[in-house]
């Protein structure tokens, strides 16, 4: 698994609450991995934006709608 993060803008976002809330898109073809690793996410930055793709066309399509600043890729 290759994890891309912008570390700074998601500790700010959980210090102020008027900072835009982080968005995430997290990667997998396998639906297990995929929504266990929405749900860890969820737990630890529940103001972020989560979406999911289950393939490498579906994700390049939410990175150019969605422009996230973290993206978890298997």
């Amino acid at each position: 698994m290759t994890i891309f993060v912008n570390v700074e803008v998601i500790v700010m976002n959980q210090k102020d609450s008027s900072v835009e809330k982080p968005k995430i898109v997290i990667v997998d073809d396998h639906p297990l991995i995929l929504g266990g690793t929405f749900n860890i996410l969820r737990q630890h930055y529940p103001q972020a934006e989560l979406s999911t793709a289950n393939t490498a066309k579906e994700f390049l399509d939410k990175v150019k709608t969605i422009a996230p600043d973290l993206v978890v890729i298997d």
